[in-house]
């Protein structure tokens, strides 16, 4: 009977093991056709970019993962869906075999960090650095952020895995989301990534972009339009554009002047916005919307009639 309790433990305690790290997976989807659209802004010039998972395969190594549209890291990526790590892979010419580079410990908790690359020079780690509730797309989710350290030493690698890898230069970090993949990439002195649309096993979130959409609907100025229907009872309608990315805020005011409700509060990239307003928990009479973004301001009035 001690047997059968034994090996029932031990059963459990795998399939636990195994169903965390298919859980942590979440942070990195990899489905053929899955694609996530960026906002990138390097000082201060802002373009687009599309990352695209083109094809995934079964292999001894694990799931090979092909994307295209992101030249920071690897277009060959390996997935290990036992130990919930992703691998850049890279072919060594000199031997004729693939090197992995293990960056992502999907199951990594905050204060975990691991030697990805060393040589005689420097040693390069990943980690988790922070692990937080923040709404995407509306929805809130659980985001870890990843940051890549590079420390230097004059060619003794003697105590190497001693050091602390928060005491050198961070130069990278990503943001990656449970169920949506990276929403933020930033570059130390460089770029900034941010998701402004996905595309996951077919459903859409947010905004997927192309060049020619780009070029043809781009607003050339700030603009906040008036709210339809206005009077209104108890939703309405709120457009605004943006002709360049930045740090932007809509917000609804009382007759008083007292904040009442925010639309809008964080990045946003250049672009026309239309936003929806229930003001059902509002009493009637009269309120303001005010939008700022990038030194711009501007305040229209709206009346709610119930």
């Amino acid at each position: 009977m001690k047997k059968i309790l034994l090996t029932t433990a031990i059963i459990v305690c795998l399939l636990n093991v195994k169903q965390y790290a298919q859980d942590s997976l979440q942070y990195f989807p990899y489905n053929a056709g899955d694609k996530w659209s960026y906002y990138v802004l390097d000082f201060n010039q802002g373009h687009y970019e599309t990352i695209t998972i083109d094809s995934v395969k079964s292999d001894s190594l694990g799931e090979i993962v092909y994307k295209s549209g992101d030249q920071m890291t690897s277009n060959r990526l390996v997935v290990d869906t036992t130990k919930a790590i992703v691998y850049a892979s890279y072919f060594n010419s000199l031997d004729s075999t693939w090197q992995l580079l293990d960056l992502y410990h999907l199951k990594a908790n905050v204060g975990d960090y691991w030697n990805v690359y060393r040589d005689t020079t420097k040693s390069n780690w990943f980690g988790v650095s922070a692990s937080l509730d923040t709404n995407v797309f509306g929805v809130r989710k659980r985001v870890k952020t990843f940051e890549h350290f590079v420390g230097f030493y004059g060619g003794d690698t003697t105590g190497e895995n001693t050091h602390d890898p928060t005491n050198w230069g961070s130069f990278l970090w990503e943001d990656y989301a449970y169920g949506v993949g990276m929403t933020h990439r930033g570059l130390e002195g460089g770029e900034d990534w941010y998701l402004i649309g996905t595309v996951l096993n077919k459903d859409t979130l947010g905004t997927i972009v192309s060049v020619k959409e780009i070029s043809n609907n781009l607003p050339q100025k700030f603009d906040l339009l008036q709210n339809y229907p206005n009077p209104f009872n108890p939703t309405t309608i709120i457009e605004y554009q943006l002709p360049k990315g930045g740090f932007a805020t809509l917000k609804i005011y009382d007759i008083l002047g007292r904040e009442v409700s925010t639309l809008v509060n964080g990045f946003r990239t250049q672009g026309k916005y239309s936003i929806s307003f229930n003001a059902s928990k509002l009493a009637s009479g009269i309120y303001f919307y005010q939008l700022k973004s990038n030194g711009f301001s501007s305040i229209k009035k709206m009346i709610l009639t119930k």
